[in-house]
């Protein structure tokens, strides 16, 4: 349990932390963040998918065990994930070397 909070609070905290770094993760392989590792922006669609796909995941096995505030959060984390998507999706990929 996290240091002086109710095993309740605690939870709510681990899920929005959960929510939130797969949130990062999927906006780095988006290109919207830099990649911590390479110190770039780089794209890799099929992985920001699958990371939208597990927020869903997570949405739909969490269902009715969440908070108002846990479901909103996840909501509209998976909302603004999609919308990123679908934007970069609709741009063209980067032309390769020469």
């Amino acid at each position: 349990m996290v240091e002086g909070l109710s095993e309740e609070k605690a939870n709510e905290l681990r899920f929005i932390e959960l929510v939130y770094y797969f949130q990062q993760l999927a906006m780095v392989a988006l290109g919207k963040l830099v990649n911590p590792g390479t110190n770039q922006a780089e794209r890799h669609l099929p992985q920001a998918k699958a990371m939208i796909d597990t927020l869903r995941m997570l949405k739909a096995k969490s269902k009715g065990n969440v908070s108002d505030t846990e479901q909103k959060l996840i909501d509209q984390v998976i909302l603004n994930l999609g919308l990123n998507y679908a934007d970069e999706a609709a741009k063209p990929s980067a032309a390769p070397p020469t």
